[in-house]
């Protein structure tokens, strides 16, 4: 809720309590610390901590992508947050991949017209139309 609110130091707070008691909790790396590494991401992205949200995003595709499918929503749902992280700093080769990445997953378990699956689909495209390269007239 904080996180909607845009109130992030709320937010950053209790994703990282919520981290922590599962990381307490669970010996052993699971979906849902990848889970929870994806939310604490999104928030330090969208607070202005891009490196720190980086790191999460890539140590929880470390962790799902040995403990599911390459399909499954959860490396979807990471994958379309690094996507929007590689974007946001410019790096459109590196994003595009995790675009790619996320849509199936996105339309085979929300369908093609859930906002997740067209957000994946139009930053994608816009990765496209950016690397074509323009003809001068």
């Amino acid at each position: 809720t904080y996180f909607r609110m845009k109130r992030y130091p709320e937010a950053i707070r209790y994703n990282k309590e919520a981290f922590d008691m599962h990381r307490r909790l669970h010996a052993v790396p699971n979906l849902q610390l990848a889970t929870l590494m994806n939310n604490l991401g999104c928030v330090l992205r969208d607070s202005g901590k891009p490196e720190e949200a980086l790191e999460l995003f890539e140590e929880a595709l470390g962790i799902a992508s040995p403990l599911a499918d390459r399909d499954h929503i959860c490396i979807a749902e990471i994958s379309l947050n690094l996507g929007l992280l590689y974007l946001q700093g410019g790096d459109l080769p590196k994003a595009k991949p995790f675009f790619e990445t996320a849509i199936p997953s996105f339309d085979k378990n929300y369908g093609p017209e859930h906002m997740k699956t067209r957000l994946a689909k139009s930053k994608l495209e816009s990765v496209l139309a950016a690397q074509i390269p323009q003809s001068g007239v």
